[in-house]
Formats: structure tokens, sequence, C-alpha cells
């Protein structure tokens, strides 16, 4: 329309209370015509609304100070072209009137905008030099284009005849889009006939000397609305997951009809045809899970028709997929579970989210051997190609410090972790103690085992009491108290080192025998230990020995 065209004003054009349409003298025969075109190239009476260069044209104001300005920018190669070109399907039909070489036509077109009196989009009937035929207006209008924005139904179009001479005439109809569901009877008020129009197919007028034979009311087009055919051709049964969109295809549709797809009396979804296959698609959500029967129904602009076609239409429910947390201990080979809201679907696991490898398939599956915590994937499929949401598993992978044993003293064990512990003598459990502490009483292995965040942590430590722990004489081992150096008799070269444990059972200072200078009396430097009661524990390579000494 008129606004849309002059949002092209800055490129092109100014247009201000003009017509949609343009008429063309068309002086190529010895009498010429006027051709028409709004923009509709269903018709080729001035193919896509090009005007040969130097060509006059007439346009209609539609209002006061008309304004029309046609810019450089609209020309093309070999002449001009004006306004734009077609938008969409326009439903028409046309009226032909022909004698010898000359051929007029009216048409008759539907566009959304238009309005039943006279608009931009009607173009006024220009007076021809030989004869005319047009649509007559209730306003005793002719028009060359009439358009209206309603499909008619039973309806009787008047035409307006001018300047017919006596003579045979041949009246054609053509039809374009919805308008081939019409039938077509010409009215002949001067013969009391109404005679059935078919496209292509000219009907022979004839006119003589009565006046009545060339009255400008003489024709009128009867127009009937078609009821669509209520055979069409649906699919055999469909089956489909809730999460899918069904697709419906229908064949043996007719061009311009909408069809409906019904569950009982309620309207499902609906697409218009403009063929004769057509594919209607909703979501498979619109109904419940379960089996369904649809139906059709048809409707034109005038007839609504419940067609006789049904289809078998079987959803099934959702798949959902459950899975749980999983933990583990470094090392652990975890088994993962999941499972369906239905039976029979197939559960596939996947290392990535968008993996297209399966990992395995089946309700559980193990990992590899995890030192961290890791994402797996699982999905469940039926025998019928339903699958749920991709879920992802997660595995979390407990982390903790090391279980440590350190050595106090000769006899006295002690963990890094001051709970949770439980102590074991060569496999059997010692005490129900979990305190972080164990006294030594006997060669062998001493595991600990702490449970931590529910992983079992364990480290081993081999004890060997050689003959027996005694004291020692303190006779050779001197000054006692001490200063800066304790010495440790060594005649017999027994000693392999000498340890000072302090009174909380640590130890403090350590010496390798072979580490002295001189092998037969030990010198252990104590400068460095405060003032207290100490033990020095001298490991031999047959026995163990210990005695008390303070320090100044």
């Amino acid at each position: 329309d008129i606004e849309i065209i002059q949002t092209y004003a800055f490129l092109k054009w100014t247009i201000e209370n003009i017509s949609s349409v343009i008429a063309v003298y068309d002086n190529s025969l010895a009498n010429g015509v006027y051709r028409y075109w709004d923009m509709d190239d269903s018709y080729a009476e001035i193919t896509g609304g090009l005007i040969a260069s130097g060509q006059s044209y007439w346009v209609r104001a539609t209002g006061m100070n008309p304004k029309l300005t046609i810019r450089e920018g609209v020309k093309v190669a070999g002449g001009a072209t004006f306004y734009r070109s077609e938008q969409g399907a326009i439903s028409s039909f046309a009226i032909s009137l022909k004698k010898g070489l000359v051929t007029d036509v009216a048409y008759y077109k539907i566009r959304t905008t238009a309005k039943p009196t006279v608009d931009d989009w009607d173009g006024l009937k220009l007076d021809n030099e030989l004869f005319d035929i047009a649509i007559a207006g209730s306003d005793d209008k002719s028009f060359a284009i009439h358009a209206t924005n309603l499909m008619p139904c039973d309806s009787i179009i008047h035409l307006s005849l001018n300047d017919v001479t006596p003579g045979a005439y041949y009246l054609n109809i053509a039809t374009r889009h919805d308008f081939s569901r019409y039938s077509f009877a010409l009215i002949d008020n001067y013969l009391s006939s109404e005679t059935q129009l078919q496209p292509d197919e000219p009907v022979k007028l004839v006119i003589d000397n009565d006046p009545g034979s060339s009255a400008a009311d003489r024709l009128a087009i009867r127009l009937t609305a078609l009821p669509p055919v209520s055979e069409v051709v649906t699919p055999d049964p469909l089956f489909a997951c809730i999460n899918d969109v069904v697709k419906l295809n229908i064949s043996r549709v007719e061009a311009g009809v909408t069809y409906y797809v019904l569950k009982g009396d309620t309207e499902l979804y609906s697409a218009k045809a403009s063929g004769d296959t057509l594919q209607i698609q909703f979501p498979a959500s619109a109904l419940s899970a379960g089996e369904h029967i649809l139906k059709f129904k048809a409707q034109s602009a005038c007839h609504t028709v419940l067609l006789d076609a049904a289809v078998g239409l079987t959803i099934e429910p959702a798949v959902h997929l459950h899975t749980d947390l999983f933990t583990g201990c470094p090392g652990d080979v975890v088994t993962l579970t999941a499972n369906s809201n239905n039976s029979d679907a197939v559960i596939s696991w996947f290392v990535e989210e968008h993996s297209e490898d399966t990992l395995a398939r089946g309700p559980s599956v193990q990992t590899t051997p995890l030192y961290k915590s890791v994402v797996y994937y699982a999905e469940a499929s039926t025998s019928a190609g339903c699958t749920s949401p991709r879920t992802p598993v997660f595995v979390n992978i407990n982390r903790y410090r090391p279980v440590e044993i350190i050595v106090r003293g000769d006899s006295i064990l002690q963990s890094n972790y001051n709970a949770g512990n439980s102590w074991y003598y060569n496999g059997e459990k010692l005490t129900e103690d979990t305190t972080a502490y164990l006294k030594l009483n006997q060669s062998g292995t001493y595991t600990l085992k702490v449970d931590t965040m529910r992983c079992i942590s364990e480290v081993s430590y081999d004890y060997a009491r050689l003959q027996s722990e005694a004291n020692r004489d303190p006779s050779i081992s001197y000054p006692n108290p001490v200063g800066d150096v304790l010495y440790v008799a060594n005649e017999s070269r027994d000693i392999e080192r000498i340890e000072i444990i302090d009174a909380r059972g640590s130890t403090v200072q350590k010496l390798n025998a072979s580490a002295s200078p001189n092998q037969n009396k030990l010198e252990v430097n104590v400068g460095n230990l405060t003032g207290g009661v100490y033990w020095a524990m001298i490991i031999g390579k047959s026995k163990i020995e210990r005695f008390k000494f303070i320090k100044r």
C-alpha cells in the first residue's frame, strides 16, 4: 500500500496521495487499450512494472495535493521500474473480452489491506478507443482493478460493458490461488441465460443491433465457493515420544484450504495448503501419553467440512533417568548405577556430555581407578527410540593427607591423625582405643589404619626388639649431669646409633656411631638442649639399652 511504498522514498521516490495502480496505454495495435499494474505479477499486462523509456503512464490521485517524484535510482537496464515487486500470493480472477486482435481485461482481487469502498488498491477504468469491460462498483464506478479484503462466498459480481459494437466477442476467465476453488457462471441478462465458465475456455458473446444486446449491465458473474473435498490421504498409524514434534503428512489436499487436526472437538493445530500435499506439525506434548485417534477438518473461506480421514497416534511418556552422587577413595574403581521410569529402557554411559562413543550399556558400569573427581553421563533409551536427557553422574573422590607413623623413642609410635586411628599387630586389632599413640611391647609388624571421610588409609611399621631393652650401666656413660657433650663408651664397637628422647617422648637428637671420630668413645653434642631430664637410647647390633641423664 502507499504507506509501505513510502518507506523507500529516501532511496528512489516520493509518493503522497497517489494510488498503487498505474495504467499504461498500449498502442501496439491500431486501436490501443489501457494496461494496468498494481504490483501483482500474476498477469503479464505490465510485466514486473517495467515502463519503457519515454512511455507515458497514468496514476490516480487519492487526496488533496498529490505528489509523485521519481528519481534516477529507479532506472534499470533496458528501461525503468516503477513502485515495487509483488508481496506474496494474491488471490484474484480476471475477466477478458476479446474481439479480433484486441483484448481488454478487468480484475477482481483480494488484498488484506483493501477496503470494500474505493481505496488505493482500486484502479478506475480508463476509456479505450474501442470497447471496454470492467467490474461494476456499487457507487456507479467502473474498475479495471477492483480490490476488496475478504473472499466472497456465493456472490454475484456485476460487469460493465462500454462501446461494444455488433459482432462476435469472446469472454474468458482466468483464476489465481484461492479463486481456483470457485465455480463461475456467466449471467446474460439479455438472453436470460446462465453459462458455466471454465478457465481458458472462451465463451462466445454476440452483440447485435438490439440496444439490450450492448447494454452496460448485460453481464454478471455468479461466484460459487466450492466446499473442500472430503477425501484426503493420511499416513499410517504413527508413534511419537512425548518430547517429539509430530509430523502429519497429508496428500490429495487442495491449495488455499486450511486443514485442522482434531482430538475430539478440540483443534490442536492447523496449516494452509499451498499444493496437493501438506505437513502439519505440532508438539506431541499437546496430547497426553497413550493412544489417540486424530481426525481432520478442512476450512475454506466459505465452508467447513469434517473429513472422513483419521489416523492413530501413540505417544510414549517421557523417559526419565535417576542416578545418585557417588563417592570414592583415591585409586578406587567405582560402580555407577542408574535406573529409569521405563523398565524396558536401556541405559547408555558416556565419558563426555556430547560424545557419540558409548562407554557401556546397562544399569551399571565400573570406572577405571580414579584419583580425582570426575563426571560421567548416562541416558535411557526405549526400543521405540524415546530418549531421556543426557544426565551428569558425579563421582567425588575424597582428598586427604596420607597417614604416617612417627617413631617416638625406641618404643612409642605416633599417628599424624589425632583421632580415628586403629592399631594392629601382625594383622590383629590391638585395642578399641583410637588415640594417636601406641606403646611397642614386642617385635612384629604394627599397622595403623585411619578412617578419613570413609576412606581407609593405612601404613605399617616393622619393629624388631633385639634381646631385651635394659638400663645401661651409667658408669660407661658420663658425665651425669651433663654440660655440652655426653660421652658413651663403645669398646666393643657394638653401638649403631644413639637417640636422645625428651620427657614428652620426642626424639630431639641423633648420632650415628659411624659418624663419630672416636669409635671407642662416642661423643653426643647436647649443648643445644634446654636443661631437664632426658633419656639416651643406645641402639646396638644385639641389644637396646637406655639410661636417664640430666642436662644442666
